[in-house]
């Protein structure tokens, strides 16, 4: 195995404290870039984190060297290690413009710029976060595949919670949330395995005349993919509070950070 992955988790400004207490370092969902290039922040007065996470989707093409000026003040002054710039659905010409010079930007400071793989074509040298979502094929695959087509590679972990018709032709599912997999699971109660090649857990039911199969990860699955981004030799990997919030104490347990 190569070096361990690092997880970063990901939250917004009423998580912040509750997202580090299990110990991982902390990515601050907090800014934005406004469609006249305005740089805003949801929590001014937030301590430092891991990462500066930057939303730039609702960016309209402002000076943008202006709007890259003021995200360069603020990783200076706060201290960040790292940005993660989203472009959002699809990247325009104004983001992907802009995420280049964020880019440059990192390159000057000597950080890492982590970024999307719609504007990675414009940003050389940039880490492209790469979902763990996937439906068929293996995870071990899905990151070869990603690394050959990208470089180096952040891996973001997307828990899994898919309801599938059988047969299933779309390869998408049915997303479900916590209590409608917890109903399922209690009505009935059915063997779950666990997928090594998705890494994730499953099981199936009959609802009717329909047969079904259920994807969906715990603390263990996310550990189970963290180590598999290990073996590939992917440094970071992201996740969103929101999405482990009930299980995070666990997965430390199991994914121990440091």
């Amino acid at each position: 195995m190569e070096g361990k992955t690092k997880l970063i988790v990901v939250a917004g400004p009423k998580d912040l404290v509750r997202a580090g207490d299990a110990g991982y370092p902390v990515g601050h969902l907090l800014y934005s870039v406004s469609r006249d290039g305005t740089l805003l922040a949801a929590d001014k007065d937030a301590s430092s984190g891991a990462v500066m996470v930057l939303d730039l989707s609702r960016y309209g093409g402002a000076d943008p060297a202006a709007a890259a000026a003021e995200v360069t003040f603020v990783l200076d002054s706060r201290g960040y290690r790292a940005l993660l710039a989203d472009p959002g659905t699809g990247a325009s010409r104004p983001v992907l413009r802009l995420s280049a010079l964020l880019c440059q930007t990192c390159r000057r400071l000597a950080i890492p710029f982590y970024t999307y793989s719609p504007v990675q074509k414009v940003c050389p040298g940039a880490v492209t976060v790469l979902s763990s979502a996937l439906s068929g094929g293996t995870l071990e695959g899905h990151l070869a595949a990603g690394q050959k087509r990208y470089g180096t590679l952040a891996l973001e972990v997307e828990p899994c919670r898919h309801d599938f018709s059988l047969p299933d032709r779309s390869g998408q599912g049915r997303s479900l949330s916590r209590q409608e997999l917890d109903r399922l699971l209690e009505q009935h109660r059915p063997r779950c395995f666990f997928s090594p090649e998705l890494c994730v857990n499953y099981f199936t039911y009959r609802s009717g005349r329909s047969a079904h199969m259920v994807l969906y990860d715990t603390a263990g699955t996310i550990a189970q993919k963290l180590k598999a981004a290990s073996s590939a030799g992917i440094e970071t990997a992201f996740v969103y509070y929101g999405a482990v919030e009930g299980c995070i104490s666990h997965l430390a347990d199991l994914y121990p950070p440091g």
